[in-house]
């Protein structure tokens, strides 16, 4: 967990201060129960096989048990946060997983008793949840991998261009931003972080400050949609302000149009 703050261009502290801001945003009782279910789900087939099978536990189990169902509680908590989700539960699912492996394997204090089929059964609409998403993704990724095609070869030309926004429609196509990234280019605006800071009451200064001093040479956009209309999805207040789209439109010209993607230029 601490890896990534060895590298000298991560802060802790500043990582801090974001988790303080995003503490004011408040929980949301629709997520904490989404999150829960998600827990009860991974959590079923081991907790099956315990009561089908009644394996005799090594002395560890009875603290690690409990210790993984509070620590799950807790995830879930923190994962109610505005703007969080059942994503946040992921990390749980290795350790879960390995716990259930270990209880299976135990030897039962009836030999006569075996898993039945029940047992896994009760894990099935964990698989077909699952199994739903990821038809989902596979299905969107034939319409996805040209965006990521084409930014490969737009990073290639310009390579100190960065990656800014239009409107909530089309922000799923900033995901590929990373590819950039990986290439070594800056980041300047980072929207994710932005969602926070503008949702806590903050301002948009420095992000103007950037389009007014042409701080960033090249933006890629989105073809879709007006540059930097997006609003905010914690309270639907517009994420940037008037003077930040002034600054853009009175500086910078579109100097390269993609399929997917346009190149703005100071």
């Amino acid at each position: 967990m601490i890896a990534p703050f060895l590298h000298p261009a991560v802060s802790l502290s500043q990582y801090l201060t974001n988790l303080e801001i995003a503490a004011e945003h408040g929980l949301r009782l629709d997520l904490f129960i989404q999150n829960i279910i998600f827990l009860a789900l991974i959590m079923t087939p081991g907790i099956a096989i315990y009561f089908l099978k009644r394996p005799m536990l090594l002395h560890e189990f009875p603290l690690s048990i409990p210790v993984l169902i509070t620590s799950g509680i807790i995830v879930a908590a923190v994962g109610a946060k505005n703007g969080a989700g059942v994503h946040h539960m992921l990390p749980l699912v290795p350790a879960v997983t390995m716990a259930t492996l270990q209880i299976a394997q135990l030897k039962s204090q009836d030999p006569s008793a075996l898993i039945s089929r029940e047992a896994g059964a009760l894990s099935l609409p964990f698989v077909v949840d699952q199994s739903l998403l990821m038809g989902h993704a596979i299905a969107r990724s034939s319409s996805e991998w040209p965006k990521i095609v084409e930014l490969e070869k737009l990073y290639g030309v310009h390579t100190w261009a960065e990656m800014g926004t239009t409107d909530n429609a089309n922000y799923p196509s900033t995901y590929y931003r990373v590819v950039g990234v990986l290439r070594g280019g800056p980041v300047h605006l980072e929207v994710p972080f932005l969602l926070d800071l503008r949702a806590a009451g903050l301002g948009d200064d420095a992000i103007r400050d950037l389009l007014q001093h042409c701080k960033v040479a090249e933006w890629v956009l989105p073809q879709a949609g007006n540059p930097f209309s997006q609003r905010n999805g914690y309270n639907g207040d517009e994420l940037f302000s008037d003077g930040v789209r002034h600054a853009f439109h009175n500086n910078y010209r579109l100097i390269s149009r993609g399929t997917y993607y346009d190149v703005w230029g100071c």
